[in-house]
């Protein structure tokens, strides 16, 4: 079989395909995360404004709601609309 291709295009070709795949799974995922309702704290706390992980546990004692997941309940959620009506019910300007 004739091979007019050279063996170094051939690998530029394929490292070019590998990083187009993965660009694009990355931000599938990234858009993935953005759609979901429930959050991880560290997105929860962006999602709020980017606090800090004492300010947003504050949040949880005085009333922000907290899915626990788990027969431990280690591992925990907050829900969009939940954080949006504590904030919403919390504001000043209200």
């Amino acid at each position: 079989m004739l091979n007019i291709l050279s063996e170094d295009f051939m690998k530029k070709l394929r490292e070019s395909i590998i990083a187009i795949v993965r660009d694009a799974f990355q931000m599938f995922m990234k858009e993935n995360a953005e759609k979901s309702r429930y959050l991880q704290q560290k997105d929860a706390r962006l999602y709020i404004g980017g606090i800090t992980g004492d300010d947003f546990n504050q949040l949880v004692k005085e009333g922000l709601p907290e899915i626990r997941l788990g027969a431990s309940g280690k591992h925990k959620r907050y829900d969009k609309r939940a954080i949006d009506e504590y904030m919403a019910a919390h504001s000043q300007n209200e």
